[in-house]
């Protein structure tokens, strides 16, 4: 095929500026190595740095075309079919746009990128819970599901982010409901999980996310994290299970954490309550796994975003960051995406095997071998 004279934009229903990244809803692009930057393929949209002054052509066609009309080294591809000729975006000094495109891709994603399949977790359609899902691991989570064709419910304990993040959820091309709700309350707690599994008409996936984040180790931070973190889960478990049991391919997925591996910080109660949560996904894949749903453990490291822990500690006390970043081979500290990916696939059919496993996403900051 040869490569379309005038650059094509998929057609958009929302642009504004955001911060350092370009998200591409809907549209694949990939940069080339030599672009000095950020390039982070996820499961339907893009991050990544822009160099200044540059103009990309989203082209029509299932190929990686490199750009033209522009000087640089980059590569794009548009997998939508409804386009607008003859048109070109255009990017100023470290200016950089968040792209909702109109024209939905179809089918789930799974388009080839120049002799390459990207696998696909035949999540389109599926019906998912995400608690505490308005910031962080939690907001990447629902982003990646309902970007794999999830129709989603979430909720947290702040009503107004839940409604902006409804509101986001749903130029997905999905349905997305969500509210405000405590999980350490167990009876409102229950009733709007069975309100959401309504609303999205079935449930086929739980991911257990909140956290009580109790790094002390007195009394108050013990109680704080059994509430939140452990029965938190057990609750989650229990409201979803008469629904997860109708379907056929039921997936509950909590988020734990390598401190419930490792000597971590000392004596801290967040570390044996992620323990006990391993423990009790363990017990739970085989005891649920005669009615075809599994349970799975994600433990993600140090992840680093705007606001989260790992923020706090870089501004607060920049010594234990520094020692965090330092233990790590890779350099660095992951990022909410990397748990997400980790998350999606394991909820999805295509990990139909995987039952009463703890998936490490720490890029090898834990040291134990991992039997």
């Amino acid at each position: 095929m040869t490569p379309p004279q005038h650059g094509i934009f998929a057609e958009a229903d929302e642009i504004e500026f955001e911060g350092d990244a370009m998200r591409v809803d809907s549209l694949v692009s990939r940069a080339n190595e030599k672009i000095e930057g950020v390039a982070q393929k996820t499961n339907r949209f893009l991050l990544a740095m822009i160099l200044p002054q540059r103009a990309f052509n989203f082209c029509p066609s299932h190929a990686i075309w490199r750009a033209s009309n522009c000087n640089c080294s980059a590569y794009v591809i548009s997998a939508v079919t409804e386009s607008k000729p003859d048109q070109l975006i255009q990017f100023g000094d470290h200016e950089v746009v968040k792209l909702r495109a109109a024209a939905r891709q179809s089918g789930n994603g799974a388009e080839r990128l120049e002799g390459e399949q990207r696998m696909d977790l035949q999540l389109k359609g599926k019906k998912a819970i995400v608690t505490g899902a308005t910031k962080g691991i939690g907001l990447a989570i629902a982003e990646t599901l309902a970007g794999e064709g999830c129709d989603i419910a979430v909720c947290a304990r702040d009503g107004a982010l839940v409604e902006t993040t409804v509101a986001d959820l749903s130029t997905r091309g999905v349905q997305a409901h969500g509210a405000s709700a405590d999980v350490t309350d167990g009876d409102s707690f229950r009733q709007w999980i069975e309100q959401a599994a309504e609303q999205l008409g079935g449930l086929d996936i739980m991911v257990a996310n909140v956290s009580a984040l109790a790094g002390a180790s007195d009394e108050a931070a013990w109680r704080a994290g059994l509430e939140t973190d452990v029965l938190g889960t057990v609750r989650a478990v229990a409201g979803g299970l008469p629904f997860l049991q109708k379907g056929d391919c039921g997936s509950i997925v909590a988020i734990a954490s390598p401190a419930a591996l490792e000597n971590f910080f000392g004596v801290r109660a967040y570390n044996a309550i992620k323990a006990a949560v391993i423990a009790y996904m363990s017990a739970l894949a085989s005891t649920v796994a005669s009615q075809g749903i599994r349970a799975n453990t994600v433990s993600p490291g140090t992840i680093y975003f705007e606001g989260g822990v790992w923020d706090q500690r870089r501004q607060e006390m920049p010594k234990i960051y520094e020692a965090a970043l330092a233990k790590n081979p890779t350099g660095h500290m992951g990022k909410p995406q990397d748990v997400a990916n980790a998350v999606a696939f394991l909820a999805s059919p295509a990990a139909k095997f995987v039952n009463g496993a703890n998936l490490v996403v720490d890029g090898a900051l834990t040291q134990r071998v991992q039997f």
